[in-house]
């Protein structure tokens, strides 16, 4: 969803999100060697453990059984027992998607005059039965949205308090929010990727991603070259100007060794769903990345589309995306794409019937890995989307039962000429303060320093309810665990420091933990103070190569991070009101040209070399101007 219209809701509905309760009752693709070309690759995907090995792939009993007994010192064993042999897709249909039944809301906004949402759902339903479900939901002040978690032991009719499973880390580069969740598991991990920003326009957004051996955490955030620490960091860092609304709204599959992370790309003349793969073997598996293009345009015709939510059904061998058109009209509808490599997407079905008024961002249910099997897992296909049309930001959650097929091709047309369901949106009575629980609990800071020599830390605590309220924390009912006692030691509240060194620490009230980072220094003038500059370092890197022909597409911006001695960072750039920066194309005049706003335009082929002053920071780069497309980062579908 987009941050301008979020930061519209923040002001106008201060920020009250509703108790998530029902209302009614209740695998290595893109290439065998990267000398070969990605379409070939994608359609037979072959992962470096399968070339290995001799062995069959294991059955669906045997998947099963392994990763409901799996453990973290057998997660070596996860991609043999869960490989499935690829079905060839059948180019002459196409899926046939049916909204069949009036389903529930899982979500309602609370009937205090004030707006609430819950949006973006990931829904993972598990072979026993239970289902894991995340949405993105309010947050309170600058922290426009969290993540939401709630879990069902019966297939979706009953279901646990919401708990708020991720919130922003202030002072970084996922400052302003987290939204946009998709989750899937593999190898030992749930892995949760969400959008945010440092910017507070709500543009210039990154992907960051988290993972955690639980589906309701505690998750660590990718620091960019391992898992943990208090300054998380993006799987890409979006280089465009910060005008534009930037990368976000990811989902993933994990397809026989391989990850498929999908993507939204919005640079601001045009808006793409973008692809890249990993190897999903690899603990660090976001340092494999490797951009693969785009696969879908949206263009005109598409009316106004949501993110691409995209799943692999292992029965089509297709991969299937659900989106919407006409997004939060009175006119909405469903919008199925498919892709028989998953390099390329193509608007095939449209469901209008049976659905909401008002729709967008939906998403498909799906197993844990991202797949759908139709043979065992019909009765478990569902769409959810948020809905209503009350105002921004007043929104309910729905979740239907549908069904999927194939068929020789849709009337379209047809479908999108059918009625949809308006009615008065349901409303959740807002529980009295008193008989609530948290749903979010956390540490005032993420990170904190403290000396050898200086006194204890008295930590402060912050705890919410459902409808993001501040909630009192009982002191005697807070634990701390999983902390290095050679570095401090904790009585009640308080830590007390003992040695040199830094350690995570665990804190749990309630049921919700919540983990922070500590540093004990040797005195007291080690201890960085707030606003000391330490670091000033490019966003960019040292080399960047542009296509000519994509200037109109690909335009980086020259912006820089910095970071202070309390663990705190900022990103520069020559937006108003900041500090300027003193850009100077030392090299390769007329190569590129350079805005007032820092962004750089690709020219004609050749080399340039920009330098960047700061103070007393002085950091330089060069740029490569190529006539090959195959440099382009925003390459035309395949």
């Amino acid at each position: 969803m987009r941050k301008e219209c979020r930061m519209i809701l923040a002001a106008a509905v201060a920020l009250i999100c509703a108790l998530l309760i029902g209302c009614t009752g209740g695998d290595k693709t893109p290439s065998e060697s990267e000398s070969e070309t990605e379409t070939a690759v994608v359609t037979q995907p072959v992962s470096e453990s399968e070339s290995e090995s001799e062995s069959e792939p294991a059955s669906e009993t045997e998947s099963e059984t392994e990763t409901e007994t799996e453990t973290e010192a057998e997660t070596t064993d996860y991609f043999e027992a869960n490989r499935i042999e690829l079905v060839t897709p059948d180019t002459s249909k196409v899926p046939d998607m049916a909204v069949i039944g009036e389903g529930y809301d899982i979500y309602c906004i609370p009937d205090n005059g004030n707006g609430g949402y819950h949006y973006g759902a990931s829904y993972l339903y598990n072979d026993d039965g239970s289902v894991d479900a995340y949405f993105a939901c309010n947050g309170i002040m600058t922290e426009w949205d969290w993540i939401a978690y709630r879990h069902s032991d019966d297939n979706g009719k009953t279901w646990t308090r919401e708990k708020i499973v991720m919130s922003p880390t202030p002072g970084s580069m996922d400052h302003f929010s987290c939204c946009d969740p998709d989750v899937v598991y593999f190898n030992g991990y749930y892995y949760l990727t969400y959008t945010s920003t440092m910017n507070p326009g709500g543009t210039c957004n990154n992907i960051f991603v988290a993972r955690s051996e639980t589906p309701d955490g505690p998750f660590e955030k990718w620091n960019g070259s391992g898992w943990g620490g208090a300054n998380p960091q993006p799987l890409f860092y979006y280089d465009g100007s910060y005008q534009s609304w930037g990368m976000g709204e990811a989902c993933m599959i994990e397809l026989n060794g391989t990850l498929y992370l999908y993507y939204t790309c919005s640079p601001g003349s045009a808006e793409y769903t973008m692809l890249a793969t990993a190897d999903a073997a690899d603990e660090n598996w976001p340092l494999t990345l490797q951009q693969r293009g785009a696969v879908y345009q949206k263009r005109t015709e598409t009316r106004n589309f949501d993110s691409l939510n995209v799943k692999y059904v292992e029965d089509l061998g297709k991969f299937i995306a659900l989106t919407t058109g006409e997004r939060m009209g009175d006119r909405s509808w469903l919008a199925v794409l498919e892709s028989n490599d998953g390099l390329s997407f193509e608007l095939v079905d449209i469901v209008r019937e049976n659905t909401y008024g008002g729709l967008h961002s939906s998403g498909l249910s799906s197993r844990r890995n991202g797949h759908i099997r139709l043979d065992t897992d019909a009765d478990r296909l569902r769409v959810l989307y948020a809905y209503g049309m009350v105002g921004w930001g007043k929104w309910n959650t729905r979740v239907q039962p549908i069904t999927l097929g194939l068929s020789d091709g849709n009337d379209m047309d047809a479908e999108r000429a059918k009625s949809c369901v308006i009615g008065e949106l349901a409303k959740t009575p807002v529980t009295p303060v008193k008989e609530t629980l948290p749903t979010l609990f956390k540490t005032g800071k993420n990170y904190y320093e403290m000396a050898v020599t200086g006194s204890a830390l008295e930590l402060e605590f912050q705890a919410y309810d459902a409808f993001s309220r501040g909630m009192t924390v009982a002191s005697r009912e807070v634990t701390f665990s999983d902390y290095d006692e050679s570095v401090i030691r904790v009585n009640k509240t308080r830590l007390i420091p003992v040695g040199v060194g830094e350690t995570r620490v665990t804190v749990t009230y309630k049921g919700l933990a919540h983990c922070f980072w500590l540093r004990v220094v040797e005195t007291k003038a080690d201890v960085g103070r707030e606003g000391d500059l330490v670091s000033f370092e490019l966003a960019m890197p040292e080399q960047i190569t542009l296509y000519k022909g994509e200037s109109e597409l690909h335009r980086p911006q020259i912006r820089a991070r910095l970071t202070f001695a309390d663990g705190q960072q900022d990103e520069l750039n020559t937006r108003a009101g900041q500090d300027a920066m003193t850009i100077t194309l030392t090299e390769g005049d007329g190569i590129i040209t350079i805005d007032e706003l820092g962004v750089i335009t690709a020219c004609e082929v050749g080399t340039a070399t920009v330098t960047v002053t700061y103070g007393e920071y002085t950091r330089s780069f060069t740029v490569t101007v190529t006539d090959d497309p195959a440099d382009g980062t925003y390459r035309p579908a395949v």
